[in-house]
């Protein structure tokens, strides 16, 4: 890492990152609703630029940015910041909750997608057959998940997220979850759904990827 001020810049203190971050916030009282109902501004105090509220101005200036080669280069690095960010507050969710880093993954995963059997919690988190069984073993010990049959095939065994263990999670990101919801009460719609089209686009992405290394798994292991 370079520092000092031969430090490369981040795409971050660039200028015109700095000028979309800004226009994209800055929205007109007229125009702050989500889901029809007004919310309040905080450009109480001096009149928004000129086209700052035009939702095609905003992204006039995104594409505008886009066209230089920059952003292809750039998203990874911001999504690797945002990952991290993340990640960093999570871990800090798994100590208040008296968590391992594989008990963490595992109620997370629960808790996203549903109940499922051991083996595919066990492909999803990385872990063997015998080593999931053990942390089930705890995480059912206190009270976190149970096994119970597959409602489609009782022949089945499914592990499920407790109701209680969803309460808990809950209560541990309440603060986090508030301020979130504070600022997509901030949205308009329009921009509300280009958040929500753009982080469900990554998701399945990610997911896709994360599918597809699951599958050559055994065999990069005998390399």
């Amino acid at each position: 890492m370079v520092i000092g001020p031969n430090r490369p810049t981040s795409p971050f203190e660039r200028p015109e990152w700095h000028t979309v971050s800004q226009n994209l916030t800055k929205v007109p009282q007229s125009t702050r609703t989500r889901g029809g109902m007004r919310v309040p501004s905080t450009m109480t105090d001096h009149e928004p630029p000129k086209g700052v509220g035009d939702i095609a101005a905003r992204q006039n200036i995104v594409a505008s940015i886009r066209t230089t080669g920059s952003a292809a280069r750039e998203l990874p690095e911001i999504l690797d910041r945002a990952t991290i960010a993340v990640e960093s507050l999570r871990t800090q969710w798994r100590t208040v909750a008296h968590l391992g880093i594989h008990e963490r993954m595992a109620i997370s995963q629960l808790r996203v997608y549903g109940a499922m059997p051991m083996s595919e919690l066990a492909s999803r988190i990385s872990l063997s057959r015998a080593a999931v069984t053990s942390l089930i073993d705890r995480l059912e010990e206190d009270g976190w998940v149970r096994r119970e049959a597959d409602e489609l095939d009782r022949r089945r065994t499914v592990l499920r997220l407790l109701p209680q263990a969803q309460e808990s999670f809950e209560s541990v990101a309440e603060l986090y979850n508030q301020e979130l919801g504070d600022w997509t009460r901030d949205m308009s719609d329009e921009e509300w759904r280009i958040v929500s089209s753009f982080l469900g686009r990554l998701s399945e992405i990610a997911e896709r990827h994360a599918k597809r290394l699951r599958s050559t798994a055994a065999e990069r292991s005998l390399r």
